[in-house]
């Protein structure tokens, strides 16, 4: 934790293996063609007019733990998909675009130890709220920051 674009895939259902396969599709066309092809790997993707409904769930882990309590402002991801196009040399590439924080009122060390007491591996010390998906390669690879954050549209 938090989980990079190197972390195993193990999916557990279709549409999960279906995005496995897509992006191998898309590293075999760029090694024929040469075509850049970035793959985006989006956290739970929300509308501003979504942010009022957060309030219902900020403090029942089990409600978004599927993908890690991960979310990503509709303008954040648009931005993200823009940088992609605009940027050259990227190869076939997997980014994580997820916001910097969770959609959790409960901090990320709390979340981990209890819903998932049994993971151990932990590449950095979690100190408050931070994302337990990393979206540090599309940060550095598309120079993209996401900006849009539910704690500033949502009154605690």
């Amino acid at each position: 934790m938090p989980i990079d674009e190197d972390h195993p895939q193990l999916p557990e259902e279709s549409y999960g293996l279906s995005k496995i396969v897509n992006e191998k599709t898309a590293d075999m066309m760029h090694e024929r063609t040469g075509m850049q092809v970035v793959s985006m790997r989006l956290g739970n993707v929300i509308s501003p007019e979504m942010y009022e409904r957060f309030p219902s769930f900020i403090h029942d882990p089990e409600q978004r733990k599927t993908i890690l309590w991960s979310y990503i402002d509709t303008r954040d991801a648009a931005t993200a998909y823009r940088l992609a196009v605009e940027t050259d040399g990227l190869g076939s590439v997997a980014l994580n675009i997820g916001a910097d924080d969770t959609s959790m009122d409960i901090e990320s060390k709390t979340l981990m130890e209890t819903i998932y007491p049994e993971v151990t591996d932990f590449r950095k010390e979690l100190t408050g709220y931070e994302s337990l998906l990393n979206n540090e390669k599309a940060k550095k690879l598309l120079n993209w920051q996401p900006v849009h954050k539910w704690r500033d549209n949502v009154k605690l």
